[in-house]
Order: C-alpha cells, then sequence, then structure tokens
C-alpha cells in the first residue's frame, strides 16, 4: 500500500490514479461532483470581521503628516 493511499484511507478520503492505464479524469470529475456540498458549505458561514480599519487610518495619517513635513522641508526662506 502506497504512502498516498493509507493518507487516503485514516483521513476518510479516496485516492485515484489518472493515467492511461489508471481512472479517466471524468470519474474523478464525477466523484467530486457527488460529494455531498453541505459539508464544504459550512466553512462558508463563518463571518470575518473587517480589522483593517486601524491599520488604514494609521498609513493614512502617517501619509498625510509625511505629506506635510515633505513641504516644510521643501520651502525656501530668502531674508
Amino acid at each position: 500500500m502506497t504512502l498516498l493511499q493509507q493518507v487516503a484511507d485514516e483521513t476518510g478520503g479516496r485516492l485515484f490514479v489518472v493515467n492511461p492505464g489508471g481512472t479517466s479524469a471524468e470519474q474523478v470529475l464525477v466523484e467530486i461532483g457527488a460529494l455531498q456540498k453541505g459539508a464544504y458549505a459550512e466553512r462558508s458561514l463563518f463571518r470575518h470581521k473587517n480589522r483593517y480599519q486601524w491599520p488604514l487610518g494609521l498609513a493614512a495619517l502617517a501619509l498625510f503628516a509625511a505629506f506635510f513635513v515633505w513641504e516644510r522641508k521643501g520651502e525656501v526662506s530668502i531674508g
């Protein structure tokens, strides 16, 4: 038994060997289509929290501050 077959057996999966003498690619697609989609749909029920506002706000503030610091360095006073 190959290592991949052992992994498939232990995890409840299946191993398909797609080559001229093995399983056809169409059979693999049929098997994938026959899977229960409910088990995979549960993963999409998780709601992700958007936590980019604080870093984005700090980056905007730093850009804003850099703009004014750069303008001050560029000024030449003649006196």
